[in-house]
C-alpha cells in the first residue's frame, strides 16, 4: 500500500475491503500517520455511526477542503482559502461543494500541487450519500493526478462494480488473505501484549509476574478466527484493570472456548462472554439488568459521545452505578475524558440484533431505548427550557446572538452553565431518538404533546439558535409531525 502511494504511474484509489474487525481501521490510521510524517497527508475522513456529523456526508468535501487548507502545502492554502473564506460553511450538494471548494480552485494549479493522499475509514457507516461519495473521490483523482485516495469499508457497502479492480481503481480484500498470513500477525500481536513486561506496564500493581503461555497464545489465534478485533479485545479482556487478575481471566476465555465455542464464527460467542462480568447468566436480579440496558443502551444509541455525568444526568443513574458497568466492560467500552465509546461497532451490532445476542438479558433493544431516551429528552427540555435562558438584559436580548453575548459578557463558560451539555444534547436530538421511539408509548406521547406549546417550543428554539443548530429544527418539527 505505501509502494502504491508514492507511485504516480499507480491508480488514483485504492479501496481496501474487509469483514467487520479485521482490521480496515487500524490500517487507515496507520497508513495516515504514515503520510503526515511524510507531508504526504492532505485530509483524512473516518466515518462513523457514534457520531451524527461523521456518519453524513453533507459536508463531506467542505471538511476534505478544510483539511487541505491546513495541509503543510502553501499551494493549498492560497488556491482554497480564498474560496472558504468567501463561502465559509458551504451547504451546496456534495457535488457542489467538490467542484467549488477543490476541483475549481485547484485544476488552474494542476503543476504545482504536491503528491498528496486522501484516508476514508468505514464509508460502510454514512448513512446517506455514500454511492456519491465515491464517484466525487473518482472525479477527484481522475482531475487532479497528483490525487491519491485510500477507503476502507465492508464489502456489503459496495455494488459489484465498485468491488472489483479496474482501470484508475485498485480493490484489496482483506478476508481473502492466506490464514497462515494474518495468524501470524495474530501471533506476533498476542505475544508482544501478553508478554511479561507489558503485562506489568498495564497492571504494575500485579504481585506476580506473569504472561501468556505458548499454548495459550496458540488457543487464542485459533479463536480469533482472522479477526484481529478479537485478538485485540482478548488482550483487553485479560488485561482488564477492573479485575487485576489476567491468569483467571484468560482462563476464563479458554474454558468458553473449550466448550465448543471454537474456532469462534464471529464475535457473537466472544462479545457474550465479556457481557457476563456485568449481566451472569440466567441473571434474575431485574435491577441489575436494567441498570445495564439504560447504561449500555444510551452509550450506544445516543447521537453524539456523551460524558459520564451528562449520562447520569439525562438517564436519571448514579454516576458511581455507571462507572462500575463501564469498569466491568472495560474491554470492549473505552472511556477517555470522562466520555465512554464503544471500541468496535461490530459490539452495537451485537447486541441490538436479536438473532445475534440470544439472551434477552444482554440484548439492548434500540425501540425501547429510544423510548426511553426520547421521553428524558422532554423531560428535561421542559423542566429547563425558560424564556431568555441567558438572562440578557436590555437591550442585549434584542441584538444577535454574538452581539447580545459580549454586551452582556456571556462567554461560553457562562453560556455552558446556564445551557449545560446535557441539555443542549437534549435539545438537538431528541427527534432523532423519537423517529427510533415506539409511538405507541403513552408516556411518550403525553411529554411530546407538553413539548408542543409555545412555553417549550419557543425556548427549544432560542437554544437552538444560541448553540448553532438552528437548522435541525426543520427536520425535528417534521419527525414530530409524522
Amino acid at each position: 500500500m505505501k509502494d502504491w502511494a508514492t507511485n504516480p504511474d499507480e491508480s488514483g484509489m485504492y479501496v481496501l475491503s474487509g469483514l467487520a474487525g479485521i482490521g480496515k481501521s487500524t490500517i487507515a490510521y496507520t497508513i495516515a500517520a504514515w503520510a503526515d510524517e511524510r507531508q504526504h497527508l492532505g485530509a483524512e475522513f473516518f466515518f462513523s455511526r457514534d457520531e451524527a456529523d461523521r456518519r453524513s456526508a453533507k459536508l463531506f468535501f467542505t471538511t476534505i477542503a478544510y483539511d487541505l487548507y491546513f495541509a503543510k502545502s502553501g499551494a493549498f492554502k492560497r488556491a482554497i482559502g480564498k474560496v472558504l473564506v468567501t463561502n465559509g460553511r458551504y451547504t451546496g450538494s456534495p457535488q457542489e461543494q467538490l467542484d467549488a471548494l477543490i476541483l475549481d480552485p485547484l485544476k488552474p494549479i494542476l503543476n504545482a500541487l504536491p503528491p498528496t493522499l486522501i484516508v476514508v475509514d468505514a464509508l460502510d457507516e454514512c448513512d446517506d450519500e455514500a454511492r456519491f461519495i465515491l464517484t466525487g473521490l473518482r472525479q477527484l483523482v481522475q482531475a487532479l493526478p497528483s490525487f491519491k485516495v485510500i477507503l476502507t469499508t465492508r464489502p456489503d457497502a459496495l455494488s459489484n462494480d465498485d468491488s472489483t479492480t479496474q482501470e484508475g481503481r485498485r480493490v484489496f480484500r482483506l478476508h481473502d488473505i492466506e490464514a497462515d498470513v494474518v495468524n501470524e500477525d495474530i501471533r506476533i500481536y498476542l505475544e508482544h501484549y501478553l508478554s511479561a513486561k507489558q503485562v506489568k506496564e498495564q497492571l504494575p500493581h500485579l504481585k506476580k509476574q506473569w504472561c501468556a503461555s505458548d499454548e495459550q497464545v496458540e488457543r487464542l489465534i485459533q479463536a480469533s478466527g482472522k479477526l484481529f478485533i478479537m485478538a485485540s479485545t482478548a488482550v483487553r479482556y485479560i488485561l482488564d484493570t477492573f479485575w487485576s487478575a489476567p491468569d483467571s481471566q484468560i482462563k476464563t476465555l479458554l474454558d468458553a472456548f473449550a466448550q465448543g465455542h471454537t474456532p469462534f464464527d464471529n464475535l457473537v460467542d466472544f462479545y457474550t462472554v465479556i457481557l457476563r462480568s456485568a449481566v451472569p447468566a440466567n441473571c434474575r436480579n431485574t435491577r441489575l439488568v436494567e441498570r445495564y440496558r439504560a447504561i449500555v443502551g444510551t452509550i450506544v444509541l445516543s447521537q453524539v459521545p456523551l460524558s459520564v455525568p451528562s449520562i447520569a444526568s439525562l438517564m436519571d443513574i448514579d454516576i458511581d452505578q455507571i462507572l462500575v458497568v463501564v469498569r466491568q466492560l472495560q474491554s470492549v467500552i473505552s472511556v477517555a475524558d470522562d466520555i465512554p465509546r464503544v471500541y468496535h461497532k461490530s459490539f452495537v451490532d451485537y447486541i441490538t440484533d436479536s438473532e445475534q445476542c440470544e439472551d434477552i438479558n444482554l440484548r439492548i433493544d434500540p425501540m425501547k431505548r429510544h423510548t426511553r431516551i426520547a421521553s428524558r429528552c422532554f423531560e428535561m427540555m421542559g423542566k429547563r427550557l425558560k424564556f431568555n435562558i441567558l438572562e440578557l438584559g436590555i437591550p442585549a436580548r434584542f441584538m444577535s446572538n454574538e452581539e447580545g453575548r459580549a454586551k452582556d459578557g456571556i462567554t461560553d463558560e457562562k453560556l455552558q452553565e446556564k445551557i449545560p451539555l446535557v441539555l443542549q444534547y437534549a435539545s438537538a436530538y431528541w427527534d432523532s431518538h423519537l423517529n427510533g421511539a415506539n409511538i405507541d408509548d403513552a408516556d411518550l406521547m403525553k411529554e411530546l404533546e407538553k413539548f408542543d406549546n409555545g412555553r417549550v417550543l419557543l425556548p427549544w428554539i432560542e437554544v437552538l439558535s444560541l448553540i448553532r443548530k438552528l437548522d435541525s429544527a426543520p427536520r425535528a418539527i417534521r419527525v414530530a409531525l409524522k
